[in-house]
């Protein structure tokens, strides 16, 4: 009961306040078994929102209050998509709400009720059945193709497999050892260093956590390092925390310089600890990238994975879907303009810069890039990119089966 008490609470902090999930759930006593039950609530609600609003509004006359909203959204997510026993799903769900508000229990359980008793409704809107909101899907359909947005989505409505950098030793040697204690491993397509694990793998039982061995890392941020120029000497990455671009840049660019730029302070802790364990030897400044203290023209290549809406990694974070909105998206690129143009006044003439955002709206993505037009000109991407193409110079992932959805624009400084 006190799991989805919890889950009432904090979906409503979520949809109506603005916090996000990780965080929440971070904050909670519940460890083990509990703590992956409350998770899968709430990122299964999050993930199926709309398609659960769809079934349970058809038996809802009157519009419910948001904490009954919430217990409903709990309870049809526990009947359609979990293994939770009928009987345990609807009493335990009831008598959450009792606790919280208990003038709404009668209705909640006359709803869950009529949910058992009833199939899914057979017909979505678009929208819904691509698990988006609507002005976001419609931006999509524009902009990518109705086939395009249906085929990803799919991808976006289920948890993400594990994904890491292995970045000492062998690629198959460590796959090897992972098979070694039964642990399911695969070679990721796009990345010289990723691997692909079976989701919910436990990151600190697998082989060379303690000495550095690898990284978790998505194949897409890792795709991003990979496109950097092996011949830099002086390299610059923007936004580095949690340190994963900048570790995998130091296996890439092996005779470089590497300058690793993070503004929040709350983050420095967790990349200060990747750099220990993965063994860097990188320079970490606590600076913003608007502002950067460094001379111009002073670095070969930099690399801006800038902040963004998080739409390419819904899959992954759910709650991206209602904590930024499109004009969220059209803020963030003017800030993403901003930063650009400063990495490439750091960057000489003839040097290479790297965009890169997981996100999907194009108003963060080559709106962006188009801006800066007058001062760079657009490099080649890896012959293994070439056939994602979407512009000279430009890629955009969407989301599949090994990698999020994420936009990569690899330009020279003129």
């Amino acid at each position: 009961m006190k799991i989805r008490q919890q889950a009432i609470l904090m979906l409503h902090r979520i949809l109506n306040q603005g916090q996000k999930a990780d965080v929440l759930i971070n904050r909670t006593d519940f460890d083990g078994r509990d703590k992956a039950l409350l998770h899968e609530i709430i990122y299964g609600v999050l993930r199926r929102y709309y398609s659960l609003e769809a079934d349970f509004c058809r038996f809802v006359q009157d519009k419910p209050d948001e904490l009954m909203r919430m217990a409903l959204f709990v309870g049809f997510y526990q009947l359609r998509y979990m293994r939770v026993p009928t009987h345990a799903a609807v009493y335990e769900t009831v008598e959450a709400i009792k606790k919280l508000q208990p003038n709404t229990t009668s209705r909640v359980n006359a709803i869950l009720r009529r949910c058992v008793r009833t199939a899914p409704p057979k017909k979505l809107k678009p929208w819904q059945q691509c698990e988006l909101p609507q002005d976001v899907y419609k931006t999509w359909r524009d902009a990518f193709g109705l086939e395009t947005v249906k085929a990803f989505s799919v991808f976006l409505q289920t948890p993400p497999p594990l994904t890491v950098a292995v970045l000492i030793g062998s690629r198959e040697d460590w796959i090897a050892a992972c098979q070694q204690q039964d642990i399911e491993a695969k070679v990721g397509s796009h990345s010289p260093w990723a691997v692909i694990l079976p989701l919910g793998t436990f990151v600190a039982d697998l082989p060379g956590y303690d000495d550095g061995q690898f990284m978790v890392m998505d194949q897409a941020a890792q795709m991003s390092v990979g496109v950097l120029n092996k011949a830099s000497k002086r390299h610059l990455d923007l936004c580095s925390a949690p340190g994963g671009k900048m570790i995998v840049a130091s296996k890439q660019l092996s005779d470089a310089h590497i300058v690793g730029v993070e503004r929040t302070e709350s983050r420095l802790p967790r990349l200060q600890e990747n750099m220990l364990r993965m063994q860097s030897t990188a320079k970490l400044v606590h600076a913003d990238a608007l502002q950067l203290p460094f001379a111009d023209q002073s670095f070969d290549s930099v690399l801006l994975d800038a902040p963004c809406s998080a739409s390419g990694i819904i899959r992954r974070h759910p709650d991206a879907k209602f904590l930024h909105s499109l004009n969220d998206a059209a803020q963030l690129a003017k800030r993403q303009f901003r930063m650009l143009e400063e990495a490439i006044r750091v960057c000489r003439p003839g040097g290479q810069i790297v965009y890169a955002v997981c996100s999907l709206h194009p108003q963060e993505t080559e709106a962006v890039v188009k801006q800066v037009q007058d001062r760079c000109d657009p490099l080649a991407l890896p012959s293994d990119l070439q056939a994602l193409q979407v512009s000279e110079g430009m890629v955009r992932l969407f989301p599949n089966e090994e990698h999020d959805g994420f936009f990569i624009a690899n330009l020279t400084r003129k």
